[in-house]
């Protein structure tokens, strides 16, 4: 008997996670000068990496963007590197694994 819960709640356990961060993904970024705004799902995260992509090289920003993990995420560089890629790396807010977000985006390079 304690084999079949065990067996019913580690699939119930597992579909979960499946299923829970389908939605995760940035939605939108915005450049103005050497400001980003980055909207995402979900709006509950706690962020490992904030990058900026170009050709495969990064380059970390998350110091220079708000950490409190709610949509929109504003993050204020000295300069602008040249990029093709946003990246975010969180985990969502209940602590269901960790999340990867890229989406492809064209930076405007500022001094």
């Amino acid at each position: 008997m304690f084999k079949i819960i065990s067996s019913v709640l580690l699939v119930i356990f597992v579909s979960s996670i499946l299923f829970s961060t389908v939605d995760a993904g940035i939605t939108n970024v915005t450049q103005v000068d050497k400001s980003f705004v980055i909207e995402f799902t979900p709006n509950n995260m706690i962020w490992t990496a904030q990058q900026t992509r170009n050709k495969g090289m990064t380059t970390n920003i998350m110091s220079y963007c708000t950490q409190d993990g709610s949509s929109p995420m504003f993050c204020n560089l000295p300069s602008v590197p040249a990029c093709d890629t946003i990246r975010l790396v969180g985990i969502n807010g209940i602590g269901i694994g960790t999340t990867s977000m890229l989406f492809p985006f064209n930076c405007t390079v500022v001094a």
